[in-house]
């Protein structure tokens, strides 16, 4: 399947940012408009893309290139009427003889804008609608009360799952055109009949289909999506995006004090061009530094920084999935940083306690504190090897996960929140009690963990 973007308007709304550049090359957190739009179909499977181009063409093409670096293959279509209607740029794919060969009426492909940004996931939701060889489907958000400046939206009229009528003036409707489409042939033969009468807009060509009861709505209610047409619009939808950084599996303490704090760090970071992988290693430094400073006794100092160290872990996770630049390197090197930081800080709160104290207690704990963090870290392995569970379960290395998921118990055994409380005994001088809560603590997610997966084991 192949994708095609409109990218030959020259986005005068957008005022000098655009003058002489290509509005799909306007930034967004860092990076370009068109390059998000690509990346997220990318991200639901489809590799393959048309790019129609018109205004400031050869800057736009200079830019993406091939699609090489992005990873995808990227063909382009000029529309020398670009500045008429978004139909004309439309039909152009169709005239392109390399893309007229490779669509015949059975096959499918996405039709979207330069413009409109949103999350994989809806891209993933569009592609799940079926749709004849006479028929299109829209994608449509039926939250239209939620949408940002509904005033300028395309407003869509729903019934019984087919599109009745389509505009920005419509008095009647209950939904809005997200500006993704799964397209047949269909749509060709509708803006070639619609441009002959002088109609030359997109909407034209859909309420030509939706009038013969071809035009289907694919809901995507509840998932990202943004046009962006101003500068208004870039703002908003920065802050919504910024919004969506937080996983699933955040603890407690990422969700409600890191990430707001961690997001205005990457907020500048990403637009600076600052690449994940160096913010684990900023992220591993203030590790050692906050170690460093434990051990000669600057609690306060050094416990903040411990803090710090946690907040900034989660910038690299967050510059990865706004540049979509997500690796196993990446994955691998945050681990082991964390991993290494983590243990730094531990020894050098135990030594600076100890010079203080004198206490040979804390070296016990310190020992029991590494040990309960390693079963931690590799509980699945060592209940593996001890035949708690086993490997040739289809299903072993999930069925913890989603029970605690499931029962919201995940959150409190998170590394944030180990984190956060190792610099409160820091900071508090509270150390002893604290490693004993972190020893009992660690402990009961590995004992409970061995008694669900021992338990699900017996009962199959």
């Amino acid at each position: 399947m192949k994708t095609v973007i409109i990218a030959a308007g020259a986005g005068t709304r957008l005022g000098a940012l655009t003058a002489g550049t290509p509005k799909g090359l306007i930034p967004l957190l860092g990076f370009p408009l068109i390059k998000r739009v690509i990346c997220a179909v990318r991200e639901a499977g489809v590799e393959e893309f048309v790019i129609v181009t018109g205004f400031a063409e050869e800057k736009l093409k200079a830019n993406l290139g091939t699609g090489k670096d992005l990873g995808v293959k990227l063909e382009y279509v000029s529309n020398p009427d670009w500045r008429k209607g978004n139909g004309i740029s439309v039909l152009a794919a169709s005239g392109r003889a390399g893309l007229a060969e490779a669509i015949d009426p059975s096959e499918r492909f996405l039709l979207m804008m330069s413009d409109h940004v949103f999350e994989p996931e809806l891209i993933k939701r569009i592609l799940e609608g079926k749709v004849a060889d006479d028929e299109c489907l829209l994608g449509c958000d039926l939250n239209w009360q939620g949408v940002y400046d509904l005033s300028d939206a395309t407003r869509v009229l729903i019934d019984k799952g087919k599109i009745k009528d389509i505009g920005k003036e419509i008095p009647s409707f209950n939904a809005v055109d997200c500006g993704v489409f799964l397209c047949s042939g269909a749509i060709f033969k509708a803006l070639k009949e619609t441009i002959a009468k002088g109609n030359d807009s997109l909407s034209d060509g859909v309420r030509s289909l939706a009038r013969d009861g071809k035009m289907k709505a694919g809901e995507i209610t509840g998932l990202f999506w943004q046009d962006v047409d101003t500068k208004k619009d870039i703002k908003y939808a920065e802050k919504q995006m910024l919004k969506r950084l937080t996983k699933p599996q955040d603890g407690i303490v990422s969700r409600k004090m890191n990430r707001p704090v961690s997001a205005i760090f990457t907020k500048y970071l990403v637009k600076i061009g600052m690449t994940p992988n160096q913010a684990t290693v900023i992220t591993f430094l203030i590790a050692l530094l906050a170690a460093y400073l434990v051990s000669k006794g600057r609690f306060i100092t050094g416990g903040l920084l411990v803090q710090l160290s946690s907040i900034f872990d989660g910038v690299d996770g967050e510059l990865a999935r706004l540049k979509y630049s997500s690796s196993y390197l990446g994955a691998w090197l945050d681990k082991v940083f964390d991993r290494v930081g983590t243990s730094f800080i531990t020894l050098g709160a135990a030594w600076g306690y100890y010079q203080i104290t004198q206490d040979i207690q804390i070296w016990i704990l310190c020992f029991l504190v590494f040990l309960t963090n390693i079963l931690y870290w590799t509980s699945n392995e060592t209940l593996t090897i001890m035949g708690i569970i086993s490997r040739d379960h289809p299903v072993w290395e999930n069925l913890f996960n989603r029970w605690f998921l499931k029962h919201e118990l995940s959150l409190v055994f998170c590394h944030d929140v180990f984190m956060l409380v190792l610099a409160i005994g820091i900071i508090s001088g509270l150390l002893k009690p604290v490693f004993w809560l972190i020893i009992i603590w660690r402990t009961l997610y590995w004992v409970t963990k061995s008694f669900v997966y021992q338990d699900r084991m017996l009962r199959k």
